[in-house]
C-alpha cells in the first residue's frame, strides 16, 4: 500500500473524519456481568491478543474473569465480539453500513443483537487497530467496577484526523517500570544502566498503554544495543508492540548517533564500520578532523553501508513498521566531495544535502523490503520561512523551499520540529504565538509531521518541583502539556498536517504524563474538540466523574507552593481515591495523584 491509500484508508472519501455515537434504536445497552453469569468473549484468531487484553482488564475491573473463545457459545448469554473488519464476516454482518464508514485505522463500539443474544462490538478497521477500540471501551464507556459491568447503548465509528501519532523515546530514559536500578531523567547517548528485563518491561508497559489509547508509533532510540540483548531483545519489544497495534520506529543515526546498530561490536554500529574502513570515509570537520564516529555522505562505500543496514534491519525484524532517520543535527561534512555536491543546483547548500545524501539510500532500500513502512526522517527545523534557513549563511541560499523537498520520494514522512512554532501557547498573548505559524502556512511536503520538545527534559522549566531531591532539574519531563497538545493538533489538522510526535519516557503512573497522552489521543482524533469537553465527558470515566475529573486535571496543574498547602491537596486526593464507587483504575489514578503532590511537598 503506497502511501496516498493509507491515508485514503483512514480517512473516507468525502469526510476529513467521520465520527459517530448516537443511541441505537430502543434500548441497546447491555449488562456484561449479572449474579451467575458473566458475558463471554469471542474473537477470531488474529485478534486474540486484543480479546486477552480485554479479559485481563475486565479481571481487574470487577474482580471476574472472562471466557475467550473463538466460537459463540450454545447458551443465550451476552456476548462480547472482538475483532476486526477486514477478516471477521459476522462483525461486518453485524456493524452493517457501519463497518464501510470504517478506515483502516477507524474504530467501531456498537450494542446490537445477533437474534439470540446481546452482542457488543469492539472492532478495528484492521488488526492493527483492534486494541484502540477495546480501549475505547474500557475507558471512555464501559461502567464497570467490583462485581459489576454494563455497556450503554453504543453506536460509534470514528476515525482519527490524524493517521500518526507517535511516541519518541531514549532507551535508557524509560521509566514505565519504576523503582529499578538505574533510572535516568536527562542527557542524550548516554550508556544504558539498567538490567536486559528492565528494557522489555519498560517497552511492553508503554505499547500496552499505547495500543489501548490508540497511539501507533514508537520511535526508539537505542534499540539495538549489546548492553539490554541486542537483536534477541529488539525483536522482542518489536514484535510485542506490533501485536498491540504499534508500529516500532528504531531511531538511526544516518550519518552520526550510532548508525543502525545503536551501540556494540557491530558491522552496522558506525564506529565499527569506520574502524574498519579507509579514513577517507569519515566526516571531515570545520578544523579539518576526520571523525571517527560520523560518515562522509558523499562516499560510494558509505552509501552502500547504509542499504546494507535498511535490507539488514527488515529481514531480522519482519514486524518492523519502519524507521526514524535522523543525519546528526546541523552537521555538514566540509570534504571536498560535499563541498562541490552542495554547491549544486539540484542540491541544498547546508546540511540539508547531508540529510538528503545519507536518508535516501536508506528509504530508497526500505521501500523494496516493506513498501508500507513509514519512513520518517528528521529536518531539525519547523516550516516557517525564518526557520527553514535558521542555521545557514544567507548568502548560500538560493531558493525558498529547500531542494530535499523535490528530491525526497512522495511516500516518505518529513518530521518537521514543532517546538519553536508553537512555543509559549498559554503562557504569551494568543495573538503572538498565532504569528509563529500563521493561518495559511503549510509544510512544503505533502506527507508530514511533527515533533515537539514541550514536555521533555530536553526544555528547562522554571517550576521548583521540576527538581529532585538532589537538585537535578528535570526540565519538562513531569509537566502536563495537554493545552498545548491540542493547540498544536488543531493547527496540524487546519494546515494539512498528519501527525504529532510527544516525548513518552515517562508512564502513565505519572498524572503529569498520562494527561499528555490521553491528549495527544484525544486531540490527535478529535482535533476541534474544546479543552473543557474533553475533560468532562471524556475524561470523567478515568477519573470517577465530571467534577472529579475537573479537581484531577486542576490539582495536576496546581502552582501551590506551601507545605501546609500541598498536604492539604494530598489528603484530598487521598479521600477521593478511598471512593467505593470507583473501580481499580479511577483508585490508582488517585493514588498516584496523592503520590506526586507529597512529592512536591517533599521538595519545598
Amino acid at each position: 500500500m503506497n502511501r496516498r491509500e493509507f491515508i485514503d484508508s483512514i480517512l473516507p472519501v468525502g469526510a476529513a473524519v467521520l465520527t459517530e455515537c448516537r443511541a441505537a434504536a430502543g434500548d441497546q445497552s447491555i449488562s456484561l456481568l449479572d449474579p451467575g453469569r458473566a458475558a463471554q468473549v469471542v474473537t477470531g484468531p488474529q485478534d486474540l491478543s486484543a480479546a486477552w487484553y480485554f479479559a485481563s482488564a475486565f479481571e481487574q475491573l470487577t474482580g471476574q474473569k472472562l471466557e475467550v473463545t473463538t466460537a459463540f457459545p450454545s447458551d443465550h448469554r451476552p456476548v462480547v465480539l472482538i475483532g476486526d473488519v477486514e477478516t471477521s464476516p459476522e462483525i461486518r454482518r453485524l456493524a452493517g453500513a457501519g463497518s464501510s464508514r470504517l478506515g483502516r485505522e477507524g474504530i467501531l463500539v456498537l450494542t446490537t443483537s445477533d437474534g439470540t443474544r446481546p452482542v457488543l462490538v469492539v472492532a478495528g478497521g484492521s488488526r492493527a487497530a483492534t486494541p484502540g477500540a477495546v480501549g475505547e471501551l474500557l475507558n471512555f464507556h464501559l461502567d464497570a467496577g467490583p462485581g459489576r459491568a454494563h455497556a450503554p447503548a453504543l453506536d460509534l465509528v470514528d476515525n482519527p484526523a490524524l493517521p500518526y501519532r507517535i511516541l519518541w523515546t531514549w532507551d535508557f530514559k524509560m521509566i514505565w517500570a519504576r523503582g529499578v536500578r538505574g533510572e535516568q531523567h536527562h542527557g542524550a547517548s548516554n550508556p544504558y544502566m539498567k538490567r536486559r528485563d528492565d528494557f522489555l518491561n519498560d517497552y511492553r508497559r508503554a505499547a500496552d498503554f499505547m495500543g489501548e489509547h490508540k497511539l501507533n508509533g514508537l520511535i526508539v532510540w537505542g534499540l539495538l544495543r549489546d548492553q539490554h540483548g541486542g537483536v534477541s531483545a529488539a525483536k522482542q519489544v518489536v514484535d510485542y508492540a506490533a501485536g498491540r497495534g504499534v508500529r516500532v520506529l528504531p531511531a538511526i543515526g544516518t550519518s552520526h548517533y550510532g548508525g543502525f546498530y545503536y551501540e556494540g561490536r557491530h558491522r552496522l554500529n558506525v564506529d565499527t564500520w569506520l574502524e574498519q574502513s579507509r579514513p577517507e570515509l569519515r566526516y571531515l570537520d570545520a578544523k579539518s578532523n576526520r571523525l571517527k564516529n560520523t560518515i562522509c555522505p558523499s562516499q560510494p562505500e558509505n552509501q552502500e553501508w547504509l542499504r546494507e543496514g535498511t535490507r539488514w534491519l527488515f529481514q531480522k525484524f519482519p514486524e518492523l513498521g519502519g524507521l526514524n532517520l535522523e543525519n546528526g543535527d546541523f552537521m555538514a561534512c566540509r570534504c571536498g566531495d560535499c563541498r562541490r555536491n552542495r554547491q549544486k543546483p539540484e542540491n541544498d547548500p547546508n546540511y540539508y544535502y547531508d540529510m538528503m545524501a545519507t536518508q535516501l539510500p536508506i528509504i530508497e532500500e526500505a521501500r523494496k523490503a516493506k513498501p508500507d513502512a513509514w519512513m520518517t526522517y528528521a529536518t531539525y527545523t519547523g516550516f516557517h520561512p525564518n526557520g527553514l534557513w535558521a542555521n545557514t549563511d544567507r548568502s548560500l541560499v538560493r531558493s525558498t523551499a529547500p531542494r530535499f523537498v523535490a528530491r525526497y520520494p512522495e511516500s516518505a514522512i518529513c518530521q518537521w520540529t514543532f517546538t519553536g512554532m508553537v512555543a509559549e501557547w498559554g503562557r504569551r498573548p494568543e495573538a503572538e504565538v498565532r504569528a509563529k505559524w500563521p493561518r495559511g502556512l503549510r509544510s512544503p511536503i505533502k506527507h508530514a509531521i511533527g515533533l515537539l520538545h514541550q514536555g521533555s527534559s530536553d526544555v528547562g522549566s522554571e517550576l521548583w518541583w521540576t527538581r529532585s531531591a538532589r537538585d537535578n532539574n528535570t526540565g519538562e519531563r513531569f509537566v502536563e502539556i495537554s493545552e498545548l497538545i491540542r493547540y498544536t493538533c488543531q493547527r496540524c489538522a487546519e494546515e494539512g498536517l498528519e501527525g504529532v510526535e510527544i516525548t513518552g519516557e515517562v508512564g502513565d503512573g505519572s498524572p503529569a504524563n498520562e494527561l499528555n497522552y490521553l491528549a495527544l489521543e484525544e486531540f490527535s482524533w478529535h482535533p476541534h474538540r474544546p479543552m473543557r469537553e474533553f475533560v468532562r465527558s471524556r475524561l470523567a470515566n478515568l477519573y470517577g466523574g465530571p467534577e472529579e475529573a475537573e479537581r484531577y486535571v486542576s490539582l495536576v496543574r496546581t502552582s501551590e507552593p506551601s507545605v501546609a498547602g500541598l498536604l492539604k491537596q494530598t489528603g484530598l486526593a487521598c479521600e477521593i481515591s478511598r471512593n467505593r464507587q470507583f473501580n481499580a483504575r479511577q483508585r490508582r489514578r488517585w493514588e498516584n495523584l496523592a503520590s506526586d503532590l507529597a512529592r512536591r511537598a517533599s521538595l519545598v
